[in-house]
C-alpha cells in the first residue's frame, strides 16, 4: 500500500506514514470509483492484472508433474539445479 502512495502522491515515506489510516482508506476507495490516470490508461490499452497466486492445490499438482520430467532432456545447467532443488526439498518452479 505505501509503495502504491508514494508512487500515486509523490510524497515521500515519512509523509506517507504521517497519513491517518481513515485518508489512506478514502484514498483507495475514490481510486477504485475514479482510477488514477495510469490505471486508466492501461486498462484502455489492454493490460491485464497479473495471475493470481497458485493455489496448495495447484502448487502440488505443479511439483508432482515437476518430479515426472526426464531430466536427460534438459540441458545440462537446467539438470543441475533441478537435481540440487529436489535434494534440498525446495519447490522448483
Amino acid at each position: 500500500m505505501r509503495c502504491c502512495l508514494i508512487a500515486r502522491l509523490g510524497k515521500s515515506l515519512d509523509e506517507i506514514n504521517a497519513l491517518p489510516f481513515p485518508t489512506v482508506v478514502g484514498l483507495f476507495k475514490h481510486w477504485a470509483e475514479e482510477p488514477p490516470l495510469e490505471v486508466a490508461l492501461a486498462a484502455m490499452a489492454g493490460f491485464k492484472k497479473a495471475p493470481k497466486k497458485m493455489s496448495q492445490a495447484e502448487e502440488e499438482m505443479l511439483q508432482d508433474n515437476a518430479k515426472s520430467i526426464d531430466l536427460s532432456k534438459l540441458p545440462p545447467a537446467f539438470q543441475m539445479f533441478v537435481q540440487k532443488s529436489r535434494k534440498a526439498g525446495e519447490k522448483v518452479n
